[in-house]
């Protein structure tokens, strides 16, 4: 019995560093501003310059990440 309570009191114990830097995390997003420069942030990425508009109505702009495997020339 003795074993079994100190291996849950040892659980508990290695569980609370990751604890507390999940509400050290959640008050910093929280704090006054911190909510609205994030959505601020992602909006700025979302929106359209002028300049970067399609030249006309019907044309669009498609943007890809591509992942191209390629055989190294040189090692360094």
């Amino acid at each position: 019995m003795t074993a079994r309570f100190l291996a849950t009191v040892a659980g508990f114990l290695a569980c609370t560093a990751s604890l507390q830097t999940q509400v050290g995390g959640n008050a910093g997003f929280g704090q006054n501003g911190g909510r609205a420069k994030a959505e601020q942030s992602e909006h700025s990425l979302r929106v359209l310059a002028k300049d970067d508009q399609p030249p006309s109505p019907t044309s669009t702009f498609l943007e890809a990440s591509v992942l191209m495997n390629v055989k190294a020339d040189e090692f360094s």
